[in-house]
């Protein structure tokens, strides 16, 4: 029942934005749909995908992510996911200020992860590695 009624809203928005569908221009943008709290249009490369904050996330106007209801501005993302997104492909993003923690965004929401004790994550190749390896601040 619950897909369904995501359906019929997501038909019902379709119709109000089909016309004007903001990913002509080739620019990276995320852009609400009309009446709802979690779908949103996300372009790349010209390209429109309808996508929807996973789990109990909002879609924020203000920040153009999908956060936690009960989040406060101060504490939302440490980093932002880059905007230009390949829905296939999840981005690694290194911990700005500690080696052995990094990022990687999913549905325009960055996770942080922790490498195992000894190593440090390597964005040359995206995974953790001996401290050796990597080049942290």
């Amino acid at each position: 029942m619950k897909f369904h009624i995501t359906i019929v809203l997501l038909a019902l928005c379709l119709s109000q934005v089909s016309s004007s569908l903001p990913c002509v221009n080739q620019k990276p943008m995320k852009v609400p749909l009309p009446g709802s709290s979690t779908l949103y249009i996300a372009c790349s490369s010209g390209v429109t995908v309808f996508r929807k904050c996973s789990n109990e996330l909002l879609f924020d106007i203000k920040t153009n992510q999908c956060i936690h209801p009960m989040a406060d501005r101060a504490s939302r993302q440490i980093v932002q996911c880059p905007e230009d997104f390949n829905p296939s492909f999840p981005t690694f993003i290194p911990h700005p200020t500690d080696c052995a923690r990094y990022f990687i965004c999913v549905e325009d929401v960055a996770h942080e992860y922790h490498c195992p004790t000894g190593t440090k994550f390597n964005p040359a190749i995206n995974v953790c590695d001996l401290p050796e390896n990597v080049n942290c601040f």
